[in-house]
């Protein structure tokens, strides 16, 4: 599995696709980035170089990966936070951005309440050349 890092603000790090580690007879899960914010969890598709509106901040999932009990992303009590972006013509309730490390890209963030073929369609749009 192809895994990517994405560092916000100063040092934060999502995995975007797997954040899977490696060690003996333990049992790992693979994790998805996830933030979520207003009460709806939004869930990593990959990354756009589109503009964006900064709109507010998100709290940020960790990676419970490893041991027996592997429980994927979840949100700790004190969790980190995160910027968040909005992106023309997606309404923040199904789409948000977060910056991509120092570049002017962001990772997409679509919302786990929007279908799977809808999702696929935002994400393909935004990561098609920016206009």
């Amino acid at each position: 599995m192809k895994a990517a890092a994405v560092t916000v603000a100063v040092t934060l790090n999502f995995a975007l696709t797997s954040c899977a580690g490696t060690g003996g007879s333990q049992t790992s899960s693979d994790c998805s980035a996830q933030v979520r914010a207003a009460g709806i969890v939004y869930t990593s598709h990959g990354y756009t170089e589109r503009s964006a509106t900064k709109r507010s901040s998100a709290e940020e999932a960790d990676c419970e990966d490893m041991g027996p009990d592997a429980a994927d992303s979840v949100f700790p009590e004190s969790p980190r936070h995160v910027t968040t972006w909005t992106f023309a013509n997606y309404p923040p309730a199904k789409v948000l951005g977060v910056r991509s490390g120092k570049t002017d890209s962001f990772v997409v963030f679509v919302a786990d309440s929007v279908p799977d073929e809808e999702s696929d369609r935002i994400y393909e749009d935004l990561a098609s050349e920016a206009r």
